[in-house]
C-alpha cells in the first residue's frame, strides 16, 4: 500500500496472489481496479514491490513480467532496464526487490536488487531513463526496504547489519550522515575506516604492502 504525497486522498494497494493494483480516491472507503501488473510484484515472499510518485498520483512504480522495475503512467506500462546493468549470472534468481522516489524531487528513483554478490542498489537522477550503481562500500547482499527522509533525501537501505545511510546527489542537511562511522570497505580502491592503506590494513585482511605505507588514497567519499 502507498498514498501519493502530492494528494493523500489517493490511495494505491496491491495484492500478491491477483497482482491487481487497487486505487482509492477516498482514503480508502471506496477502491476500484487500476491496473493489472505484468507479472508477480512479490516473485519470493509476501514483501511487494510497489511505489507511487509523489507529485504525479497516476504514476506507480512496480514489477514487470521479467523482474524488471516497471512504470505504469496510467494508460501504458514502460520497462525501465534496472536489470541489465545488475548482470547477474546466468539462470541467477534475482529482481527488483526495493523501489522509492525522493519525495522532494520525483526524478530521482531508487532500485534495490535482491541477491547477493552483485550490485544492490541502483539510482536514476532522469525519472527513470538511465541509472547508476550507487552500491559503493555496501556489502553485497539483497535490498529489501529502501526509504528517503523527506527533511533531507538521505537514503536509508535496512540490512541485517543495520541501515546503511548515503546522501543525495544534491546539496542539503546531512542530517544522518554526518552523524555516522565511516565503514572501511576493502574493495573499493578507496582508502576509508581504519583501513592503513588503501584496502589494507587494519580491519582489512589483507597486509599493506609495504611501498604503500598507508599513504595513499582516493578522494572519493564512499557511502556510510
Amino acid at each position: 500500500i502507498d498514498v501519493c504525497r502530492a494528494q493523500p486522498d489517493i490511495v494505491y494497494a496491491a495484492s500478491r496472489s491477483s497482482r491487481r493494483i487497487l486505487r482509492s480516491e477516498d482514503k480508502g472507503k471506496t477502491w476500484a481496479l487500476y491496473v493489472q501488473a505484468q507479472g508477480a510484484i512479490a516473485p519470493f515472499d509476501p514483501y511487494i514491490t510497489m511505489a507511487v510518485d509523489p507529485a504525479n498520483c497516476a504514476v506507480i512504480y512496480t514489477l514487470d513480467a521479467d523482474g524488471d522495475l516497471a512504470r505504469y503512467d496510467g494508460t501504458a506500462w514502460k520497462s525501465l532496464g534496472v536489470m541489465k546493468l545488475v548482470n547477474a549470472p546466468k539462470d541467477y534468481f534475482t529482481f527488483v526487490r526495493g523501489v522509492m522516489v525522493d519525495p522532494n524531487h520525483p526524478e530521482l528513483i531508487y532500485a534495490g536488487i535482491f541477491g547477493s554478490g552483485i550490485p544492490s542498489l541502483f539510482r536514476s537522477e532522469d525519472g527513470g531513463a538511465s541509472w547508476k550503481d550507487i552500491s559503493y562500500n555496501r556489502f553485497r547482499s539483497g535490498v529489501g526496504s529502501i526509504n528517503i527522509s523527506p527533511h533531507s533525501g538521505e537514503v536509508l537501505v535496512g540490512s541485517c547489519s543495520g541501515t546503511w545511510v548515503l546522501p543525495p546527489p544534491y546539496a542539503t542537511n546531512h542530517g544522518i550522515y554526518a552523524k555516522l562511522p565511516e565503514r572501511p570497505s576493502c574493495h573499493d580502491g578507496i582508502r576509508n575506516g581504519d583501513e592503513g592503506g588503501v584496502d589494507c590494513g587494519g580491519a582489512c585482511a589483507t597486509s599493506c604492502p609495504s611501498a604503500d605505507g598507508g599513504l595513499t588514497s582516493d578522494s572519493g567519499a564512499p557511502a556510510s
